[in-house]
C-alpha cells in the first residue's frame, strides 16, 4: 500500500495524472505493478542518490522529505521519471540477469556527434547503462549542492 511519505513519493492517481501529462501509456500495467515502481523508485534510488536542500521537518521520518526548504509535491515530476522508468525497466535491472563485464572486441569513438561504439566478442556479457540525466535534471532545482552526480546507472 503506498503512503507518500513513508513508502513513496507520489500516490497512484498522481503518478497516472502526472504520466498521462508526459503521454506515457501505462496501460498494459496494473495498479500493483505501478505501486512497485513507485515505492521501488523512492525508497531504492531518489531516496539514497540525493540530497535535498533543508533539513526534514520531522528527524523520524521514514523518508528525506519534506524539509523545511523542498516539499513532496516539489519533486513530483522527477518521481514520476523515476518511477515510469522503473516501471518500463530503465532504472534498475533484474540482478539475476546481471554478468561479468563482456570482453571489448573493438572500440570506436567520434568527437563530432560524441558517438561512441563498442563490440563485444562473441559468447561473452555486455555491459549497458541506463540514463537517470532526467530525472536529475527534473530533481535538479530541489537538491543540496553536489548531489546526486551519477546521471546513469552501469548495468553489468
Amino acid at each position: 500500500m503506498i503512503t507518500v511519505g513513508e513508502n513513496s513519493y507520489l500516490t497512484l492517481v498522481e503518478f497516472k495524472s502526472n504520466a498521462d501529462l508526459f503521454g506515457y501509456d501505462y496501460s498494459d500495467k496494473d495498479d500493483t505493478q505501478i505501486e512497485q515502481a513507485l515505492t521501488s523508485s523512492a525508497l531504492l534510488y531518489i531516496d539514497p542518490t540525493y540530497t535535498f536542500k533543508g533539513v526534514k521537518l520531522d528527524e523520524a521520518q521514514a523518508m528525506q522529505l519534506p524539509t523545511n526548504e523542498v516539499s513532496i509535491a516539489d519533486i513530483a515530476k522527477g518521481a514520476t521519471q523515476a518511477a515510469w522508468q522503473q516501471l518500463s525497466g530503465y532504472l534498475f535491472v533484474d540482478q539475476s540477469t546481471q554478468s561479468a563485464n563482456g570482453q571489448v572486441a573493438s572500440e570506436s569513438k567520434s568527437v563530432g556527434s560524441l558517438s561512441k561504439s563498442v563490440d563485444y566478442q562473441e559468447g561473452t556479457a555486455r555491459t549497458n547503462t541506463y540514463s537517470t540525466v532526467l530525472i536529475r535534471n527534473l530533481l535538479k532545482p530541489y537538491l543540496a549542492a553536489g548531489s546526486g552526480a551519477f546521471n546513469s546507472y552501469r548495468v553489468l
